[in-house]
């Protein structure tokens, strides 16, 4: 009985946590600009069936300088209200109160209480340049930006890639972000280092995280220990600019399980967006990977630990949930991490087996 007890209570562990996996989301901006001939367009429409209520909050990449953004037209003092009724669609033109201050830039994050509405918000912006008599010379659409641990951008010109990193949570932490650059063979050229305080954003050009450098093709890789989230855009000659996928990319770990005198070992593929770690497992014989044996994977990282649920052989006798927990997880590092692991039948319900378990990335 007390194994009947115990699986309750630990299943209504994954069951929070996969209802968790889906969360309402926060539209977010990793870069906005305005003045100096630049403008910001946001666009939002609501999807859901009843209104939208809310906040834009804008906040400056330079803390000590003056902020003087106007939205359609009228002064903010860094947040302004948005109301959105059912089905609408509404444009927030960003520009600058003071033209003597120049360009200025910062990041723009969408804020509700309503998280389920907040999930029907869609949005985007869009970079207008403008010249002296009001002409649109170039524009640039950007996607939302999306919270990770981790992100991989390819380019073909390294002098004309930027980034704009930000970081915000509720818990005033710090993101360290660790850059590392390859070439296109491979080749590691060198890391850089970015720590993020709260509310904080930095929009640097590749060449500027890595001053010195000559390369033209390759790719850079940010890893954080806390989700931050961003946007890159290139500038080619003649100041024409474009946006390239900031997206969460998929780590590869070698997972090992023991227990009950038994080792089981996998390749487990995870991407960790906002916290929340969506994937699927492969397992190996004889260091093989099994097709026929994919699994899906979701999860959390929360609190530094990491906790992964799976359920296997649905409808059958030996239908099973797999609850793992590695605390002090590191999603940026390549050392071996280990924790533990606990296997459930469904049917009836009891405990199967308790072991250990060890995560190497491979990537």
């Amino acid at each position: 009985m007390k194994y009947v007890s115990l699986l309750l209570i630990l299943l209504s562990v994954p069951a929070t946590a996969f209802a968790q996996v889906t969360p309402g989301k926060t539209l977010e901006f990793a870069q906005i600009a305005f003045g100096g001939g630049y403008e910001t367009v946001l666009n939002l429409t609501n999807r859901g069936t009843s209104a939208f209520s809310g906040r834009l909050a804008l906040f400056p990449t330079d803390s000590t300088k003056p902020f003087p953004p106007l939205v359609n037209g009228s002064a903010v003092s860094g947040v302004m209200n948005l109301a959105l009724s059912a089905g609408a669609t509404a444009s927030y033109r960003i520009t600058s109160g003071d033209a003597s201050a120049g360009t200025l830039s910062g990041f723009a994050r969408i804020l509700t209480t309503n998280q389920e509405n907040a999930s029907l918000l869609e949005g985007n912006l869009t970079y207008y340049v403008k010249s002296a008599d009001g002409t649109i010379v170039d524009s640039v659409g950007v996607a939302p930006s999306t919270r990770i641990l981790q992100a991989v951008i390819a380019f073909d010109d390294f002098q004309t890639v930027a980034l704009a990193l930000a970081n915000h949570n509720g818990a005033n932490q710090t993101a360290t972000t660790k850059l590392t650059l390859l070439d296109d063979k491979n080749t590691q050229i060198g890391t850089a280092t970015q720590a993020l305080a709260n509310d904080q954003q930095v929009p640097k050009f590749l060449y500027q995280f890595f001053p010195g450098v000559s390369l033209t093709k390759g790719r850079v890789e940010i890893q954080s220990d806390r989700p931050f989230f961003g946007t890159a855009l290139t500038f080619v000659k003649g100041g024409q600019a474009s946006s390239l996928p900031f997206l969460p990319a998929i780590k590869l770990y070698n997972l090992t399980l023991k227990g009950l005198g038994q080792t089981l070992t996998s390749q487990a593929y995870f991407t960790l967006e906002s916290g929340y770690v969506t994937g699927y497992g492969v397992n190996t014989v004889n260091g093989v990977p099994q097709p026929d044996s994919i699994e899906q994977i979701t999860g959390l990282v929360t609190n530094g630990n990491l906790e992964l649920f799976a359920h296997t052989d649905r409808g059958t006798s030996t239908e099973l949930v797999f609850y793992v927990l590695v605390p002090g997880f590191d999603p940026s590092g390549k050392s071996t991490q280990s924790g533990t692991a606990v296997l459930y039948f469904v049917n009836p319900p009891s405990v199967a087996a308790q072991g250990t378990v060890t995560l190497t990335a491979i990537n």
